[in-house]
C-alpha cells in the first residue's frame, strides 16, 4: 500500500511585515513541505531537514539561488511585482547511495507591490530506490550470502548477511537514479548434505532490471524453492513482476 503521509516541515515560513517592500516591490514568505510518499509500499525514507532545502527563484529579468531555506529567509529579498517560479531541491540528482535522496518541487506565485505574498512548495522524491533481500527458505539452504547491485549510472553497492568490508545489510535501501539500469549478482555457500556449514560456494549469474521508475522501490528477492534450485524475484510493491530461475554454479574449490 502506498505511503500517503506528507510530512510538513515547520519553521520555514516568514510572517508578513508591515513594511513588505518599496513602491513596485514585494516579498515572498515561503513555506516548504516534503512529500515522503512513494509509488510503492510504505518505506522508511530519508527526510531532509528544512534548512537544507535549496531555493531558486526566477522571474522577469530575475534569477537567484540560495543554498538553504535558512539563507533565503535571512535575506528575505525584495522582488519586483510580477510572476515568479519558485523551485526547491535537496540532494544531488547524480549521486546514488544510502540516505542519498533527491527531492524537487516548484510552484508559481505572483508578487504584489508592497505586500508579502504567501507561497507553499511541496518537494517530492525524484529518484528511485533498490534493495536486496533473501527469503527464509533461501537461508535454509544457503548461508554467507553476498550480493552486488550495479547501476548504469556508475553506482556499485554490496549487500551481505554479515556486513563486513563496508557491505550493507540485506534490506538496506539504496537511492539510485530514476531511469537507470540495474544489475544484481552474488554468491552464497550451499549447505552441505551433512548439514554442516562447509558446502561449496554457489555463484549467481548477473541479472538485469532494464529501467528504474521514479518514487519506486525495486526489490531483488532471492529464494530457494528446494535444496537444488534458486530463483530471483523482482518486485515492485509486494507484487512479483518477474521470476528468474538461477543456474546453480558450484565452485567446488572454495571450501571453508
Amino acid at each position: 500500500m502506498a505511503a500517503a503521509a506528507v510530512l510538513f516541515l515547520s519553521g520555514c515560513s516568514k510572517s508578513a511585515d508591515a513594511d513588505a517592500g518599496v513602491a513596485g516591490y514585494g516579498r515572498i514568505a515561503l513555506t516548504c513541505e516534503a512529500d515522503i510518499s512513494l509509488a510503492t509500499r510504505a518505506q522508511t525514507v530519508t527526510v531532509p531537514a528544512t534548512e537544507d532545502f535549496a531555493v531558486k527563484i526566477t522571474g522577469p529579468d530575475y534569477e537567484k539561488s540560495w543554498s538553504s531555506m535558512e539563507k533565503y529567509e535571512a535575506e528575505s529579498p525584495l522582488l519586483k511585482e510580477g510572476n515568479y517560479t519558485i523551485a526547491v531541491s535537496y540532494g544531488d540528482p547524480e549521486t546514488e547511495g544510502i540516505e542519498k535522496p533527491h527531492y524537487t518541487g516548484s510552484t508559481s506565485v505572483e508578487v504584489v507591490a508592497r505586500q508579502t505574498t504567501q507561497a507553499s512548495v511541496t518537494a517530492s522524491i525524484a529518484n528511485s530506490l533498490t534493495t536486496v533481500e533473501t527469503t527464509e527458505q533461501f537461508r535454509k539452504y544457503f548461508h554467507d550470502a553476498a550480493f552486488t547491485v550495479k547501476s548504469a549510472s556508475g553506482g556499485e553497492f554490496r549487500f551481505a548477511a554479515e556486513t563486513t568490508d563496508g557491505a550493507s545489510p540485506l534490506g538496506e535501501l539504496i537511492y539510485v537514479k530514476a531511469g537507470t539500469k540495474l544489475t544484481v549478482s552474488g554468491s552464497a555457500r550451499h549447505q552441505s548434505q551433512t548439514g554442516v556449514d562447509d558446502g561449496p560456494v554457489v555463484n549467481f549469474q548477473e541479472q538485469t532490471l532494464e529501467t528504474t521508475e521514479v518514487k519506486t522501490c525495486h526489490r531483488f528477492r532471492f529464494d530457494a524453492p528446494d535444496a537444488g534450485s534458486a530463483t530471483l524475484d523482482i518486485l515492485i510493491d509486494d507484487t512479483v513482476v518477474e521470476t528468474i530461475a538461477l543456474p546453480i554454479e558450484l565452485n567446488d574449490g572454495a571450501q571453508k
